[in-house]
């Protein structure tokens, strides 16, 4: 009997000493937890993983419509027991939804799944119809990335009455006038389903905009809108539209307009504080201290804008499709109506930035239709940039 106590005490103070000297792993056996969240930007993720033991494998996968991607497979980790991951999701065309999914295993032999749908918003209408929505996209993404990527010095003249003011070191959108040697530079606009050059878009963008005011510009061809008098300019010679145009509406058919031979000329050079008497000088809007050299301010208004545009949209149908220029405004009371506030010449090149600033304020602002931008609301109209366009 005494024997077997022996033995028995033995045995338990072996096990005893045999487990307290064992060494290895001793954390809890837990699975790990996995936290996958939406990340700063639209259609973006963020993963985080933590475990008590070591990990030893995280794998990630994204499934958006029928396309799916790995877009992590990790079996070593700088910190064993946390991993962080951030990923944007490719969607596919018509595709709003994804699933982003987890998996996670540690040293225990323990692993944890867990998945989660992030979504983008759906856009206000189809990208692929031919409306006015789309057409705004496009025009103001293309022109914004061509501005900021072409740069050069003495590369576009603003004639002036002196023989032209040279413009150095600006960026620019270039085309077939500024670039007629080289259609590489030429800037292109695709829009459902359909390729637009820079005038293409200044038709659109001229008869989009006076129809999202109310005016039937959609077919205007004819010159019912100017007779060529100083006092013969009047808004009712464009039928209204009831109701107006909203970024819905079907985009308008092209013509074929050309740049004319200076684009860029806005004749004339005054100082600031004068008034223009005559079609001389860039464009001044309200008090002219709020512009630079030769109170040349970067904003326009509406109704400068509907003015300009109804008399050049049908200039070029009597001139060999060829855009006009400029416009002038020397009577400010009769030919542009904005109440004395503007004086002196617009080119047509400051119409496209004009045209440009006042889409860009309508997608900024998730505007379908123009009924509740304020009368008194200025868009940019910088006709040159030496700096890249924010």
């Amino acid at each position: 009997m005494k024997h077997i106590k022996f033995l028995l005490f033995a045995a338990i103070c072996s096990a005893f000493t045999f487990t307290s000297c064992k060494k290895g792993d001793d954390t809890p056996a837990t699975k790990p937890v996995i936290t996958i969240s939406d990340g700063a930007t639209e259609g973006s993720y963020k993963v985080v993983v933590k475990s008590d033991s070591e990990l030893t494998s995280v794998v990630i996968k994204t499934k958006a419509g029928s396309e799916e991607k790995t877009a992590v497979e990790a079996k070593t980790f700088s910190n064993p027991k946390e991993y962080t991951y951030e990923g944007t999701i490719e969607y596919p065309a018509k595709t709003y939804a994804a699933v982003v999914t987890v998996t996670a295993s540690n040293k225990k032999e323990l692993s944890n799944t867990q998945e989660k749908t992030i979504t983008i918003p759906e856009p206000a209408v189809d990208p692929e119809a031919p409306v006015l929505y789309n057409f705004a996209v496009e025009f103001v993404k293309v022109s914004r990335e061509a501005w900021n990527k072409n740069h050069a010095a003495g590369k576009i003249h603003q004639h002036t009455e002196e023989g032209g003011l040279i413009e150095d070191d600006v960026h620019y959108i270039p085309d077939e006038w500024s670039d007629p040697d080289d259609e590489s530079k030429w800037t292109k606009f695709h829009v459902a389903g359909k390729t637009y050059n820079t005038c293409d878009m200044l038709e659109i963008g001229t008869r989009a905009f006076l129809m999202l005011e109310g005016f039937d510009a959609a077919t205007k061809t004819s010159n019912g809108g100017w007779d060529g008098s100083e006092t013969g300019w009047a808004y009712s010679k464009y039928p209204k539209l009831s109701p107006a145009a909203t970024l819905t509406t079907e985009i308008p058919a092209t013509h074929g307009y050309k740049w004319g031979q200076n684009p860029y000329n806005e004749s004339g050079v005054t100082e600031v504080g004068d008034v223009v008497k005559a079609n001389g000088g860039p464009i001044r809007m309200g008090d002219p201290k709020n512009g630079t050299v030769a109170g040349t301010p970067n904003v326009c208004r509406q109704d400068i804008m509907i003015s300009y545009g109804m008399r050049h949209l049908i200039w070029p149908f009597d001139h060999d499709m060829v855009v006009s220029n400029m416009c002038g405004y020397n009577n400010a009371t009769q030919r542009s109506q904005v109440n004395n506030e503007f004086f002196g010449n617009v080119c047509v090149k400051r119409y496209y930035m004009m045209l440009l600033g006042f889409f860009e304020y309508m997608l900024d602002n998730n505007l379908m239709d123009a009924s509740s931008i304020p009368a008194d609301q200025t868009f940019n109209c910088a006709l040159f940039g030496n700096e890249k366009w924010d």
